[in-house]
């Protein structure tokens, strides 16, 4: 039986601590497994770097 596999984009602000959000990856992957019930579960997440001008929504 392969890995269920997921996804999750997201956009970061061009001054963001990569650090920190490997962390955060890894608490929402948490997460995941948990609510979904599933320990072969892998998450996979894309980050795009926002135009400086853009405002975003803050997530902590």
């Amino acid at each position: 039986m392969s890995p269920d596999r997921r996804r999750a984009d997201a956009v970061v602000e061009p001054h963001a601590d990569l650090d920190d959000i490997a962390r955060a990856a890894d608490m929402v992957a948490t997460d995941l497994r948990a609510v979904l019930g599933r320990d072969d579960m892998t998450a996979r997440f894309t980050l795009s770097v926002a135009a400086r001008r853009r405002a975003l929504a803050r997530v902590r």
